[in-house]
């Protein structure tokens, strides 16, 4: 089995990596992606390792057509 695929490894990484962004955080990374990138408006977008996909609903807030996959994402 994979590092990826044991749940003891999310049990103890996922609180950390989904605790650790604050809305205010997502939205300055999402400034700094889109001004890098210098992503035209209403562009399409593919977020691959979106996780939970914080930076996907922020992304489309902004008018951006945006798909996320994530090979571990779950919906409770």
């Amino acid at each position: 089995m994979e590092w990826y695929e044991q749940e003891r490894f999310w049990e103890y990484y996922l609180p950390i990596l989904i605790e650790s962004a604050t809305p205010t955080h997502v939205r300055e990374q999402v400034d700094q992606i889109v001004k890098l990138l210098a992503v035209p408006d209403g562009a399409r977008i593919l977020d691959l390792g979106c996780g939970i996909g914080r930076h996907c609903l922020e992304l489309a807030r902004r008018g951006y057509r945006v798909t996320g996959v994530d090979r571990t994402a779950r919906v409770p």
